[in-house]
């Protein structure tokens, strides 16, 4: 008999459902790809773990903003490596 047919059902209490999500966290999760993350999963953890003040760095204009890599760095999760821009300010920083 499988875990999970024994589990069928059943109700898991908060405290049991927080570490079982808990101990698959980050490097410890089976799909993690540390420094090979996507594009995209990159940009996630950057607006999930670091909040965008909705201030342009270039124009200082509250407006929409995204983070834009600065030239010369490689995609990471580190916040140093992006700018905070409005949309005009980072089409322009792309094209120059």
């Amino acid at each position: 008999m499988r875990l999970s047919e024994v589990r069928r059902g059943k109700k898991l209490s908060p405290s049991h459902r927080r570490s079982l999500s808990e101990c698959k966290l980050g490097e410890q999760n089976p799909a993690w790809r540390g420094t090979k993350a996507s594009y995209k999963a990159t940009h996630k953890y950057l607006v999930e773990n670091f909040p965008k003040r909705g201030v342009c760095e270039e124009c200082k204009a509250e407006a929409r903003t995204d983070y834009a890599l600065i030239r010369g760095r490689s995609y990471t999760r580190n916040r140093y490596d992006y700018r905070e821009l409005c949309r005009p300010c980072h089409v322009r920083y792309d094209r120059s």
